[in-house]
């Protein structure tokens, strides 16, 4: 697979090197569902073309925009506007470079393509056919291959209730960071609780961090930069039991040093931290500098 626009899809290209290319898409299907089946969130975030195949949705045009949003944007100016004034549009053939050469291979998308005008009369059949020989043909086997594999641990009815998007929320997880949810489904041991100074200021910094490190801070608590589906009250531990985000007392003779975290249970463990300002400077350092960020993790 390859990533385009932060989404992975299908790299047609890999059959060329692996004659068991078909058994990696059946394995990586595998470990989609049993991933959702135990709720826990992945980095997948997949093309909406093999998510609604996943769910069993009919692939309409409108979808080529998730592959080639260039394409989709010249497809629509053809079918929303009269082309009987125009000078020639084009013919029934359409070219797609090849990944690895860069050279546009010619596809004639009906018997004699290359020679049948897009008119009004047929621009429908045009999007209809460049669809399905472009952007389904080439990749169906291996499409089919990951959704097969799918279906070995989640059959489609009981996933047949959500769209695309929502079953790419319950995979990879929600991005948005909900720090009310977060302060309400947090515990917190002894001597520290929800009042403590300490505490208070532990929220006050996460309130004023931006978003891509507040992200490094969850991952660098919990293992993971991506909310589950159903919010900060779904995190798991290592043994995918429940288990709320919960903050400890870090005993440290000056109180200053690294916080630590445990994302096996979704730990952090702080210490006594006098100012909000020490407090971010340490985490800082932490997400900011590899070596310290691999010290404050058990």
């Amino acid at each position: 697979m390859c990533i385009r626009d932060r989404a992975y899809t299908i790299d047609s290209s890999c059959k060329k090197y692996h004659k068991d290319y078909l058994d990696y898409y059946y394995f990586c299907g595998q470990v989609i569902a049993k991933a959702l089946y135990e709720k826990i969130t992945i980095k997948a975030y997949l093309n909406k073309l093999i998510l609604k195949t996943i769910l069993g949705i009919n692939l309409v045009i409108d979808d080529i925009k998730y592959c080639d949003t260039e394409v989709y944007n010249s497809l629509q100016f053809i079918l929303n506007n009269p082309l009987a004034d125009m000078t020639s549009i084009g013919t029934f053939v359409s070219y797609k470079k090849d990944s690895e050469s860069g050279i546009e291979n010619f596809i004639e998308l009906k018997e004699n393509g290359r020679n049948i005008e897009i008119v009004d009369g047929n621009k429908h059949e045009f999007a209809s056919l460049l669809l399905n020989k472009v952007f389904i043909a080439p990749i169906e086997e291996e499409v089919n291959s990951l959704v097969k594999g799918f279906a070995t641990l989640l059959s489609k009815s009981l996933i047949s209730v959500l769209d695309e998007d929502e079953l790419e929320l319950f995979i990879c997880g929600d991005e948005g960071i909900d720090i009310k949810d977060w302060q309400e489904n947090t515990v917190y041991e002894k001597p520290y609780h929800k009042d403590h100074p300490v505490i208070k200021r532990f929220w006050e910094m996460v309130e004023k961090m931006p978003t891509n490190d507040c992200e490094n801070f969850l991952q660098f608590c919990t293992g993971s930069r991506r909310v589950p589906a159903e919010g900060f009250k779904g995190l798991r531990a290592a043994n995918n039991r429940l288990s709320k985000f919960q903050i400890k007392e870090r005993r440290l003779s000056d109180g200053k040093g690294f916080p630590m975290a445990h994302t096996c249970f979704n730990t952090i463990e702080l210490p006594h931290y006098e100012t909000t300002e020490a407090m971010a400077e340490a985490v800082h350092s932490i997400l900011n500098t590899p070596e310290c960020f691999k010290f404050a993790i058990e």
